[in-house]
């Protein structure tokens, strides 16, 4: 790895191999480099998944949940997926430390994932510098070396494909059927979203409203609704359905300025459940756009109880 740094003084060297054993850290390395222009702690690690999996390492991350300045992601000529992302340690960016990553994805499923910072520990450490130390053109030499690490990623094995059936509905089928409830007169923006989860941002002309939507299967049709739930008032729908409101939900302390945030969440009699979400910002690590979310908990309630939220068996391989 040093061999592939640009000048500097390196310290806090720290690494492990592909030859520790199954107890064995993951192969890594890790240092810090000071250019002359301020010490910084960079990482390099390695994964191996069986082909076509690790997909999650080959897309931007979703802009409204994950903060970043930039994110790319790219094919290369051998069918490598390469993304280069600015971004930060903290997404509520309450210190000024910032994350830069490469992460190369191999179509036979090695990862190769390298990250900067701009301060001299991941966590922890006062900034040192405005930006971290390799630019953009550097994390992707230092990343896609093949001479320094092809021999790493062939020293790991190949994970077996992992197949699993569960409840749920596609990232395709969420972002369809979230629009088709909501209620009249909202202009909507940012439809996005994963199997099983999808938002958007909608906005009534008095300012922007985060929603979300969560739809899965508990696999716990004996267990108590109220803990599947969480906090809030509880009361049982016609169908056996438990209902949780809840007007003062957690934003899991990444919340900006004046953030009031909402859920309304459904467990059904066979163990699935909907859980509705709304803020009163484009996203609730952003400050507070309007008083109060765009939807009325009424509302959010229709749309947690809809039967379009129909959990279909779904196969996946990974």
């Amino acid at each position: 790895m040093k061999g592939l740094l640009p000048p500097g003084k390196v310290s806090q060297e720290e690494a492990s191999g592909t030859d520790g054993g199954a107890r064995a850290l993951p192969p890594h390395a890790d240092v810090v480099l000071d250019d002359g222009h301020g010490a910084a702690v960079i990482s390099i690690g390695f994964t191996r998944y069986a082909p076509g999996g690790g997909t999650d390492f080959a897309a931007c991350p979703d802009a409204t949940l994950v903060p970043v300045d930039a994110c790319t992601a790219s094919t290369l000529a051998d069918g490598s997926t390469l993304v280069l992302l600015q971004g930060y340690e903290y997404p509520d960016r309450h210190v000024p430390t910032k994350r830069w990553d490469a992460m190369l994805l191999h179509p036979d499923g090695g990862l190769v994932t390298l990250t900067e910072w701009n301060a001299p520990a991941e966590k922890d450490a006062a900034v040192t510098r405005d930006e971290p130390p390799l630019t953009l053109a550097q994390l992707t030499a230092v990343v896609g070396d093949p001479k320094a690490w092809d021999p790493v990623l062939a020293g790991l094995p190949a994970p077996a494909p992992v197949t699993e059936q569960r409840l749920g509905m596609t990232r395709q089928e969420m972002i369809t059927v979230l629009p088709t409830l909501l209620p009249a007169g909202l202009s909507t923006a940012g439809a996005d979203g994963q199997d099983g989860y999808t938002h958007l941002t909608v906005d009534d002309g008095k300012g922007a409203s985060l929603v979300e939507v969560n739809a899965d299967d508990l696999g716990r049709r004996d267990a108590d609704p109220q803990a599947l739930l969480g906090p809030g008032d509880v009361s049982v729908l016609p169908d056996g359905s438990h209902l949780v409101v809840n007007r003062n939900a957690d934003s899991g302390g990444k919340g900006g300025s004046g953030i009031v945030r909402w859920t309304v969440a459904v467990v059904r009699p066979d163990g699935t459940r909907v859980v509705v979400a709304a803020t009163n910002s484009a996203a609730a690590r952003l400050n507070a756009t309007r008083a109060t979310p765009a939807l009325t908990v009424e509302q959010m309630q229709a749309i947690a109880t809809s039967p379009a939220w129909h959990l279909h068996p779904i196969t996946s391989t990974h």
